[in-house]
């Protein structure tokens, strides 16, 4: 009988050391699981923000493709503005030469015209100068 309580007291003390070693096992896991669901938490709410970043960051990029394509269309129409100036201006300037080249001719041909009137004037004056000295002469002669 002795030696039965003996065996049963050693295997019940084994059994309180099974116990105490599971019972710390169970504590290790249990933290280790807590550790793990705080993580499973603390990811889920970086899920939560990365998402909404991401969202934000969709909707900008949305938001400035449109506008470089606003910025795009008045690039354009600057351009366009720009080469019908351009268009204008070298048609202007054509303009303006063919009635430079106009005027040169006309002035040429207005300066021939007075040349011609003062040639006639001075033949008038030339003219003249001899009929006084002839009358004079005619006039000394008589």
């Amino acid at each position: 009988l002795e030696k039965s309580i003996s065996q049963y007291r050693t295997t019940e003390s084994d059994l309180r050391q099974q116990l105490s070693s599971a019972l710390s096992d169970k504590k290790t896991v249990q933290t280790e699981l807590d550790e793990a669901k705080r993580r499973l938490a603390q990811f889920e709410v970086d899920k939560k923000i990365f998402k909404e970043k991401f969202d934000e960051m969709t909707r900008l990029k949305l938001s400035l493709m449109k506008k470089i394509e606003l910025l795009e269309a008045e690039r354009r129409k600057a351009e366009a503005v720009i080469s019908e100036t351009a268009m204008q201006r070298e048609a202007i300037e054509r303009s303006l030469s063919a009635l430079e080249r106009e005027n040169k001719v006309r002035l040429l041909e207005f300066l021939d015209l007075l040349l011609l009137l003062l040639l006639y004037l001075l033949l008038l004056f030339i003219c003249y100068v001899y009929y006084i000295l002839f009358m004079h002469i005619f006039i000394i002669i008589m």
